[in-house]
């Protein structure tokens, strides 16, 4: 088995040390397993540099050499960098991790062993939410894991994945409608990808075991709710032409967007008339809170 780790650098030159290490750490660990196991699973890493500019072309002195280095003729966004390392990929598997984010030293063979046992499904694993020094697991609940890929919560309360690190990814199932059609404002090419494969039926398991750490910073558009919904404003159009995707489901997944964006910037009055106009919307929300046990803005 062949996985193959794209990220997206965007100057993230700062980022390049911690990102190197992680790396290291999970090639190091699957070459310790395939020796005692009398395996040869693999690992390849494509960085595609998405700011000319500021130019990384190096891992600098690591033993892990199986890494390519693609730079964008100019700024290009996520979705097309992620679909460029993905067009040079030669793994049966991916991961698309972000320049800051990390991986357990054992994920690459954890996600592995997984995916043998559950061919032809997305593994998801559970992660850790790293914020002002505190790691806080992101499914705390068995409600919360059981809905980690349930297309209606994605629909009605929002995405339910931190970032698409957390997953082990088919390359064959990886939709081409998506890989051909793509958005121009980053922040939800994510979601766009996983609205598109759970319409699809593509299944998926969920590994309970915090194999993904995500860090919140200033530079992460997964935080920035304003940024994600216009980019998911512009996938809701694009997947009105796609026939994989009820335009029924579409509308509730804008009607939504719009209802949260309102709520967000609303004061108290306007929260309570919001809600009273959207009942269904708000005691949706109510119970999922109360039942996976996340806070207001978490989970969209």
């Amino acid at each position: 088995m062949k996985v193959s780790i794209i990220t997206p650098f965007y100057k993230g030159r700062k980022y390049l040390g911690s990102y190197r290490d992680t790396i290291s750490r999970n090639a190091a660990f699957l070459a310790e397993k395939n020796k005692k196991e009398g395996r040869d699973d693999s690992l390849e890493v494509i960085i595609i540099n998405d700011s000319p500019e500021d130019s990384v072309n190096s891992f600098g002195e690591t033993p892990f050499k199986n890494v390519r280095f693609l730079t964008n003729d100019r700024n290009r966004g996520i979705q097309y960098s992620r679909v460029r390392g993905l067009s040079e990929a030669t793994g049966d598997y991916i991961i698309f991790l972000d320049q800051d984010d990390f991986l357990r030293k054992d994920a690459v063979y954890l996600f592995m062993r997984e995916a043998e046992k559950n061919p032809g499904r997305v593994i998801i694993s559970n992660a850790l939410f790293e914020t002002k020094g505190s790691n806080e697991p992101v499914y705390k609940t068995e409600k919360a894991k059981e809905l980690v890929w349930d297309k209606k919560t994605y629909l009605t309360v929002g995405i339910q994945i931190i970032s698409p690190g957390q997953c082990l990814i088919p390359k064959n199932l990886i939709p081409s409608f998506w890989k051909e059609h793509l958005i121009s404002k980053n922040g939800a090419d994510d979601y766009y990808l996983w609205i598109l494969m759970l319409s699809m039926g593509i299944g998926a398991k969920y590994l309970d075991a915090p194999l993904y750490v995500h860090q919140a910073n200033e530079t992460n558009l997964s935080t920035d709710t304003e940024k994600t919904d216009v980019s998911s404003y512009e996938f809701i159009k694009i997947l009105r032409g796609c026939s994989d995707v009820s335009s029924r489901d579409l509308d509730t997944l804008e009607k939504m967007l719009k209802y949260k964006a309102a709520f967000r910037k609303g004061k108290l009055m306007k929260k309570g008339l919001l809600s009273l106009r959207h009942p269904v919307l708000f005691f949706t929300n109510v119970h999922y809170k109360k039942i996976t046990a996340t806070y207001y803005g978490d989970r969209r």
